[in-house]
């Protein structure tokens, strides 16, 4: 058994010697090159779902004052379409008054 884990282990050793051998400083500097754009990647996929979620909640609360900024513009529209009610009638009765006068 204890003969066996030897043997396995100088394998893998020789194996990667034979690989050191046969790509060197080379694939090193490709395999770190490799891992760097990996993390770049994944980088910025989690950059990118935050930066989604800052978007999403902008939009939200755009979209929460805008709908106040209606709402209060209605309430003045039906202010203002009151008062103005009110004014077309004080401004029909007078007038009835001034044209009752004036034929008198």
């Amino acid at each position: 058994m204890i003969q066996n884990l030897i043997i396995i282990s100088e394998i893998q050793t020789s194996g990667s010697e034979q690989l050191w051998a046969r790509h060197g400083l080379t694939g090193l500097v490709l395999f770190a090159l490799f891992g760097i754009i990996v993390l770049f990647i994944r980088f910025n996929q989690v950059k990118a779902k935050e930066d989604r979620a800052f978007i999403d909640k902008i939009l939200t609360e755009n979209r929460e004052e805008r709908q106040e900024i209606r709402e209060d513009s209605n309430r003045n529209i039906d202010r203002m379409t009151i008062a103005l009610d009110s004014l077309t009638e004080s401004i029909r009765a007078a007038d009835c008054i001034q044209v009752h006068k004036k034929d008198k």
